[in-house]
C-alpha cells in the first residue's frame, strides 16, 4: 500500500488527528464520516458510531484466503431532518460499492487521503438507533472463477 506524501508526513508528527470518511454508492452517492466535514466539494454527515476496523488473512499452509470484512456502524437518530433507515426504502444499498478513506489533519484533497477499502454492501441490519453495513472487500469478485473456464471436446482415438 502507497501512503499519500500528506498522509505520511502527517502521521509521522507528534499530533495526529484522523477523519474517517465512507462514499456509498456511485449514482446518487451518500457521503457519510466521524465528524462533520466539507470534503472537496461535498457534506459527509457525522453518521459514522467509529473507525471501521477491517481484517483480512492468509494461510499458507492450507492455501485459504480470508475476504476481508468491515462493519460500518451508522447512527439511525435523526440528523438533517433525515432518520438514515427511512432513505434504504428509496435507495437499496445492497450490493452499492463503498470506498473508505482516512484523512489525516493537513488532508485538502483525495490525493492526500488514504484509500483503505473498496468494497460492496452484502448485508444491512438496523435497529431503532443504530444501521449497520457489513461490507465485503473485492477480492471475491477478482478471484472467484467458474470452472471449466474453457470448454473442450474429447476426441475417441
Amino acid at each position: 500500500m502507497e501512503l499519500p506524501a500528506i498522509f505520511e508526513q502527517d502521521i509521522q508528527s507528534k499530533i495526529l488527528s484522523i477523519a474517517t470518511r465512507v462514499v456509498i454508492g456511485i449514482d446518487n452517492p451518500i457521503y457519510l464520516s466521524t465528524h462533520s466535514i466539507n470534503f472537496d466539494g461535498q457534506y459527509y454527515k457525522p453518521l459514522l458510531l467509529g473507525v471501521p476496523s477491517m481484517r483480512e488473512s492468509v494461510d499458507h499452509e492450507s492455501r485459504n484466503f480470508k475476504i476481508s470484512n468491515v462493519t460500518l456502524n451508522i447512527s439511525n437518530f435523526e440528523i438533517d431532518g433525515e432518520i438514515f433507515s427511512d432513505s434504504l426504502q428509496e435507495h437499496p444499498l445492497i450490493n452499492k460499492r463503498v470506498e473508505i478513506y482516512f484523512d489525516t489533519q493537513s488532508s485538502s484533497s483525495s490525493e492526500d487521503s488514504l484509500l483503505a477499502f473498496k468494497g460492496f454492501v452484502r448485508r444491512i441490519s438496523h435497529t431503532s438507533s443504530t444501521v449497520n453495513l457489513q461490507l465485503e472487500d473485492l477480492t471475491q469478485s477478482t478471484l472467484h472463477k467458474t470452472l471449466p473456464l474453457q470448454k473442450t471436446s474429447m476426441s475417441k482415438s
